[in-house]
């Protein structure tokens, strides 16, 4: 597989299976995960769209690679939950900003966020070992106060013809988005596979031709669930040890329809909720206790 030469700003990872470039200065972004064996770039690139957002909104731009959402996904609704004072930022407080790198080797690199404002402290540390990457992951409290939040590991993929999403072991799904279809409610219990939305039959483990229309958001756990998105030549598998895992699939209905955008979100996350105040409600949100350190790890390991 031809790579082209590798930025400044970013690190390279590989193994004679894959080879993973990680950019430090955005959030610690994995801008790719190339299976060289069939020269696919797994990671959707940087969408050529011009659908401009603000500084503080994940819109269409950052859609793409793989980040990191802590401690919230969407923007939470009403005054931040204590102790966060000020307003949350869409899809948490690391992505686009610069990382430390704490190590670095031909198959490691281990990154540090410190908040500015001193709430915490955020470690993650890939390695690759054959067709696989591991991520580990270490949280400090740094207030003498107890912290809520959430997690979602947040890679976005690329599709092609023939791709199809599997889930081990489960029977049923609860969605948040649908879109053209309606939901009759948010965490509406839809059946995996084959779901059916309002006398409408959907195969969720399907992944359709881009429609300009279709966007949706369903989670599936607990415990543990592995996730696979496999093509028709190589695919993918991703396991953690938190209890849910988010699908994102988009056919071109987000952020509204028309939007030329063909992806695939598999997103392990310690709850199923997109946002921190609606996981605090239904009491699936975590807590780090005052000064606290939390580690957890998660996986993806290329497929033949």
């Amino acid at each position: 597989m031809t790579l082209p030469e590798q930025s400044v700003e970013r690190i390279r990872l590989g193994s004679d299976d894959l080879m993973l470039e990680v950019d430090p200065q955005d959030g610690g972004k994995v801008t790719r995960l190339c299976c060289r064996r069939h020269e696919r770039d797994w990671l959707h690139g940087p969408p050529d769209l011009d659908l401009p957002s603000g500084p503080d909104e994940y819109g269409v731009s950052r859609s793409w690679g793989w980040d990191e959402l802590f401690p919230t996904v969407g923007t939470s609704t009403g005054a931040p939950p204590f102790p966060w004072a000020s307003e949350l930022r869409d899809h948490g407080e690391l992505w686009g900003r610069s990382w430390a790198v704490e190590k670095e080797s031909r198959r490691t690199v281990s990154l540090r966020f410190t908040d500015p404002a001193r709430r915490f402290d955020f470690v993650r540390t890939l390695a690759v070992d054959g067709p696989t990457v591991s991520a580990r992951y270490e949280l400090r409290n740094l207030l003498p106060v107890p912290l809520p939040f959430l997690w979602a590991m947040h890679p976005i993929f690329s599709v092609e013809p023939g791709d199809h999403l599997e889930l081990l072991d489960v029977r049923s799904v609860t969605a948040t988005y649908l879109r053209p279809h309606r939901l009759q409610a948010v965490g509406a219990r839809l059946d995996w596979p084959a779901a059916d939305i309002n006398g409408a039959a959907l195969r969720l483990d399907r992944i359709a031709p881009e429609d300009g229309q279709t966007a949706l958001k369903y989670f599936a756990g607990p415990p543990h669930p592995v996730a696979r998105l496999a093509g028709r030549h190589c695919g993918l598998e991703v396991r953690t040890e938190v209890p849910f895992v988010g699908i994102y699939v988009n056919l071109g209905g987000w952020p509204r329809p028309g939007t030329a955008l063909h992806q695939v979100g598999i997103e392990p996350t310690t709850s199923p909720a997109d946002d921190l105040t609606s996981a605090i409600s239904a009491g699936t949100h975590c807590v780090l206790g005052s000064a606290g350190i939390t580690a957890w790890h998660a996986t993806i390991r290329l497929t033949s």
